[in-house]
């Protein structure tokens, strides 16, 4: 693999890392819709800490080195 694939292979790595966290209110919204409405008041906290630690994870292994947005 030559420098220049490589570097762009990490730049890939950081854009797909930063849309991913771009994109974890998305993922939020997606799983509260699976919530019953009388539910998501009690749990609706709890759903967003647990969805934005593992779209954090996953951004943090593809790319460790992009930081949270947040």
């Amino acid at each position: 693999m030559t420098a220049h694939t490589s570097a762009l292979l990490e730049e890939q790595r950081r854009q797909i890392a930063a849309a991913l966290r771009a994109e974890a209110p998305a993922f939020t919204r997606l799983a509260l819709s699976a919530v019953p409405g009388v539910l998501r008041p009690f749990v609706g906290k709890l759903v967003e800490k647990a969805v934005t630690k593992v779209v954090g994870a996953v951004a943090d292994w593809i790319d460790p080195g992009t930081p949270d947005p947040a």
